[in-house]
């Protein structure tokens, strides 16, 4: 190789070198741009992003505020309910109880009156029984009294028989 191609060489070889360096220069100052441009994208996408976020959070907190207020309502209707109920269960309970106690006199009365009834009716059968007793007494005497008779009137009838026989006989025979 010649010194002029060596030279060409060198010289075309820094000729290429600051062509190069353009050329990198300018790669570098096109990817400059483009980041700025890709952290200007990127800045605005963050900020839409933020936005976006910040919307939701208050969409959120919105619900969240309504979820509560919803919530507490909910509760305090229940609540109420609850009271109303139990209210009602201890006024019934009350009722109930109070028939239970109405029901439990009513049955007394009624089964002192039935007791009353029977204590009336034992009396009255031993009463009852006491006089058919001495009616049955009575009678006893009266038919043993009745039969004494009858068999006093009978001996009477039959000695009055026999007297009036013997008078008859005693006609006939004489």
């Amino acid at each position: 190789m010649n010194r002029s191609e060596k030279s060409y060489k060198k010289n075309s070889s820094k000729v290429d070198g600051v062509q190069h360096l353009a050329e990198l220069e300018s790669q570098r100052e096109d990817n400059d741009l483009n980041l700025q441009r890709l952290n200007t994208a990127l800045s605005n996408e963050n900020s839409q992003l933020k936005q976006t976020i910040g919307l939701m959070r208050e969409e959120i907190e919105k619900s969240s505020h309504n979820s509560e207020e919803i919530v507490q309502r909910s509760v305090a209707t229940a609540t109420d309910e609850i009271r109303e109920l139990r209210d009602t269960i201890v006024s019934l309970r009350a009722a109930l109880d109070e028939k239970d106690h109405q029901k439990s006199i009513a049955i007394q009365g009624i089964t002192q009156k039935f007791s009353d009834d029977i204590d009336q009716f034992k009396q009255t059968i031993l009463s009852l029984r006491d006089e058919l007793e001495r009616h049955k007494a009575d009678a006893q005497d009266q038919a043993q009294r009745i039969k004494t008779e009858h068999k006093r009137e009978l001996e009477i009838l039959q000695s009055t028989i026999a007297r009036l026989r013997q008078k008859y006989d005693s006609r006939f025979t004489s």
